[in-house]
């Protein structure tokens, strides 16, 4: 924290250069000093005071039980974003997971979107700069070489292009390497890989390209549980395949029956019991198939947005053994769900709603469709809760609701530390350009009459 000295030395500055003071009168060498004073002082000030679920955890991760590696594949999707090619928001969300007991013993995928060079940029939908093209794939190789480095079991690599086939219609090249923790596993490892089940379950089932097939696609064929693993979009500039695809592609490769799968800027702030949620998973199969956790925005929700919504009560169910509630849409941001349910849904759901294009959401699409079934007039309350039944989705309600477990980064608007200095340098050399200016000054309306009497004698 700043001492005393250092404070009243700021509020001069501030007072000389915010007050009317003249610009030309600080000489340049004295703004840059004090300008990085402010901006050390910003540092070192307290931080804001945090709601008091995050001030005051109410479980430690220390006392909760790990989860076995073997049940859980971590994905996370990434894209282009403003700040690129820093890695710090990744870094963020991936050491977050600390928070889930024995999840960094999970094997972790990273999907890395393509995009399109635009002129203009629209991060949304994957229209980016050359610039910022450069950018990107600066911090997929930063990302990459950091993983590794946080993964000390990533040992021996194996790198293979192919094809995948998003729909009977329309595949994309990619590049996959996987990181194994010992050379034998890495060389058993080279046969082709799961993903040709795929292409040969399309050969077999033309009728795909309709949805309305009812075979279910298998479980890939158990292979060496690679470390970590990066798919990357091979050329780049091939196009955005969005979120919705990025998570069928990760999907594929998944060899546990559980996925964790993560969002590039939500990350966990407080501690999840992932074995727990694990084991009422297993116990209760047909029942729980996906559990959301709770953002700054479903803080109670059972007794604030359900009802206001139109939605059938998110009641407690003391029945799982975890806290768990109703929930009637699917997030797309951090979530854990079964990897079967997670093939029905991505590979042969039936109807137009459940269907994904490129550059799709799920819960744009599933998410909606599920959210107006629940809600749809005329039906009993019965009838909405076996909609919900039939979904199997719900919503880690620690405490009634009130702690918060996930926090938005925003990773389209999303600053470096040197960003945000230097937003605090331009706005400090900006207020300084604008009290410095001389104002006209107003001429007074008495005057102004007075030139035009005088003008009317005259004439």
């Amino acid at each position: 924290m700043a001492s005393p000295e250092h404070a009243a030395e700021l509020h001069g500055f501030h007072t000389s250069l915010f007050s009317g003071g003249s610009r030309e009168a600080i000489r340049a060498s004295e703004f840059d000093a004090t300008v990085d004073a402010v901006i050390a002082a910003r540092r070192d000030r307290p931080a804001m005071p945090a709601p008091r679920a995050l001030r005051e955890p109410k479980t430690r991760a220390d006392m909760l039980l790990p989860v076995d590696p073997a049940c859980v594949d971590v994905v996370l999707t990434s894209s282009p974003i403003r700040s690129n090619p820093s890695i710090a928001m990744v870094q963020q969300v991936i050491e977050s997971l600390a928070h889930l007991p024995g999840i960094s013993q999970c094997p972790l995928t990273l999907v890395f979107d393509g995009y399109t060079l635009a002129e203009e940029e629209a991060h949304k939908s994957g229209r980016i700069t050359a610039e910022s093209a450069e950018r990107y794939h600066a911090y997929v190789a930063a990302t990459k070489t950091w993983v590794v480095g946080h993964y000390p079991r990533a040992q021996h690599a194996v790198t293979r292009s192919m094809a995948f086939h998003f729909t009977r219609h329309e595949a994309r090249p990619f590049r996959l390497t996987e990181y194994y923790a010992s050379l034998a596993e890495a060389d058993a490892a080279l046969p082709p890989p799961p993903i040709q089940q795929l292409q040969r379950f399309y050969a077999a089932h033309p009728t795909h390209a309709s949805m309305e097939i009812e075979t279910t696609v298998p479980l890939p064929q158990r292979r060496p549980r690679a470390v970590v693993r990066f798919i990357e979009a091979a050329p780049f500039d091939a196009g955005r395949i969005g979120f919705a695809w990025a998570v069928k592609l990760g999907m594929w490769f998944a060899q546990s029956p559980y996925i964790l799968q993560l969002q590039h800027d939500w990350e966990f702030i407080a501690p999840i019991d992932i074995h727990g949620l694990v084991s009422c998973m297993e116990r209760h199969s047909e029942a729980v198939q996906y559990i959301a956790f709770m953002g700054k925005r479903s803080l109670s929700y059972a007794d604030r947005i359900a009802p206001a919504r139109g939605l059938p009560p998110a009641d407690a169910m003391p029945d799982y053994g975890v806290p768990l509630r109703r929930l009637f849409f699917f997030y797309d941001r951090n979530h854990l769900m079964r990897t079967a349910r997670y093939y029905r849904i991505m590979v042969h759901a039936s109807g137009a709603a459940f269907k994904f294009s490129r550059g799709d959401f799920i819960e744009d699409t599933y998410g909606q469709a599920m959210t107006a079934q629940c809600r749809r007039s005329g039906a009993t309350m019965e009838e909405r809760l076996a909609v919900h039944d039939q979904y199997g989705v719900f919503l880690n309600y620690p405490h009634d609701g009130a702690e918060q477990q996930l926090r938005h980064l925003h990773g389209r608007k999303f600053m470096t530390e040197a960003e945000r200095d230097r937003a605090i340098r331009y706005a400090l050399e900006q207020q300084a350009e604008r009290t410095s200016s001389p104002k006209p000054r107003s001429r007074s309306v008495s005057s102004s009459v007075s030139d035009a009497s005088s003008a009317s004698k005259q004439a």
